[in-house]
């Protein structure tokens, strides 16, 4: 029985990537979102712009983690120590992705805008130098 218990637990520590990557995504777009829409107002600097999008997209993010973290957190009433364990588990991992995309991505999406979009840079620019590396050109 505690065989087929540690079994359970181990596959429903894998579910929680999948809601990961949804959470991730879901908090991606509403920062991308909100530093987009920020493009129209003027700022006096880069720092600006940035603390205005953060502090707005990361309290929506913040409400949309939160109830998925205190979700998680329910099953924390179950008997079963693998849906436990699960909950809490899950709930960490949510945890730990709101606190990364609301610290890296904001300085991804900063660099990327001022040195990528403003230089005229293509992301696919290394690529193409690449492909062309064992060409007779």
């Amino acid at each position: 029985m505690v065989k087929v218990l540690e079994c359970a637990s181990e596959v429903l520590s894998v579910h929680p990537t999948h809601w990961l990557i949804s959470t991730g995504a879901d908090d991606i777009f509403v920062y991308w979102d909100t530093w987009t829409a920020s493009k129209t107002v003027p700022y006096k600097t880069e720092a600006h712009r940035l603390k205005h999008a953060w502090s707005h997209a990361a309290g929506a993010m913040a409400v949309t983690s939160m109830t998925t973290i205190l979700s998680f957190l329910s099953n924390l009433a179950s008997p079963f120590i693998g849906v436990v364990t699960f909950g809490v588990f899950a709930a960490l991992l949510v945890f730990v992705n709101y606190c990364a995309v609301t610290t890296f991505f904001p300085s991804l999406v900063l660099v990327y805008d001022s040195h990528v979009t403003h230089t005229g840079m293509s992301v696919l620019s290394c690529v193409e130098i690449n492909q062309c590396v064992g060409c007779t050109r």
